[in-house]
């Protein structure tokens, strides 16, 4: 027995150096040492994400643009209006002109001669405001159009300038801003009258007279007159053959009324060739003679 515990006790001797070895005093063991880390470790924070605020939310800046952009587009509409004042300022000679008048159908010439004459002064003073005011809400680069646009803006703005300080007028109103008084011509009978007119389909040369009846006997009121035909530019020239030329002769409501032709010698009419009939307030009647 004692022989048995003498070999079992060589046999740990034996053992123990490389116990220790494997396993060194003060350090800890592979797995101890995993778990720690595990356990121990702070976590791993992504980098920060930068955030806009109020991402998705309308751009403030639009709100100041156009607060930029309004003043400006009305004072470009006032510029407008004093362009359109002494476009009508500058033809009103023209326009009045007496030789002008009594031969140019002023209907369709005057439009015209507006938009030529203010084409002209856009192009050769470079007073394109359309084109500023289309670019002030385009962002284009220095405040003006480009090339390809020039001739379509330049156009816009003539014919705004041809219409007028009443249609400028009509923009300002528009807008909510006072408008500038401006007289509109007559274009409609007062409703307490009526308007008349007298045009001449035949193909007499001669003068013919118009006599107007209103109750109260005969009275000649004016003269038809065809004149040379222009062809195809005839829409261009005064129509001699109505009367009045444009417009309508103003004629008292609530009373027989009666129209009658006779030519350059006739000094009171045998029978009338319309009426006797009554006309209400604002009528306006075109009279054809054959």
């Amino acid at each position: 027995m004692r022989k048995l515990l003498m070999v079992v006790i060589s046999l740990l001797m034996v053992a123990a150096p490389s116990a220790v070895a494997a396993f060194p005093l003060g350090e800890p063991s592979a797995n101890t040492s995993d778990a720690a880390s595990t356990t121990t470790d702070p976590p791993t924070i992504p980098p920060e994400t930068a955030i806009t605020p109020n991402a998705g939310a309308a751009d403030p800046s639009s709100d100041v643009k156009l607060d930029e952009t309004l003043p400006k587009s009305v004072a470009i509409l006032i510029r407008l209006f004093v362009l359109a004042v002494v476009l009508e300022s500058a033809l009103a000679t023209i326009f009045r002109w007496r030789p002008y008048v009594a031969n140019i159908e002023t209907r369709t010439v005057n439009p015209l001669l507006a938009f030529l004459f203010a084409l002209i002064m856009v192009r050769l003073f470079q007073l394109d405001q359309v084109g500023v005011l289309v670019a002030s809400y385009s962002n284009a680069p220095k405040g003006t159009v480009s090339a390809d646009s020039a001739w379509a803006s330049s156009i816009t703005t003539a014919l705004v300038i041809a219409g007028g300080s009443a249609g400028v007028n009509r923009m300002l109103r528009t807008l909510g801003f006072r408008a500038i008084e401006t007289e509109a011509p007559a274009q409609k009978p007062a409703p307490t009258e009526a308007w008349i007119a007298i045009i001449d389909k035949s193909d007499k040369s001669d003068a013919r007279t118009i006599f107007l009846d209103q109750g109260s006997g005969w009275e000649q009121i004016g003269v038809l007159r065809q004149a040379p035909k222009w062809g195809i530019f005839q829409g261009l020239r005064r129509d001699t053959g109505r009367f009045p030329s444009s417009g309508g002769r103003a004629v008292p409501i609530g009373v027989d009324l009666q129209i009658a032709v006779g030519d350059s010698n006739t000094a009171l009419p045998s029978a009338a060739i319309w009426g006797p009939r009554k006309l209400a307030g604002g009528a306006i009647v075109d009279i054809v003679v054959s």
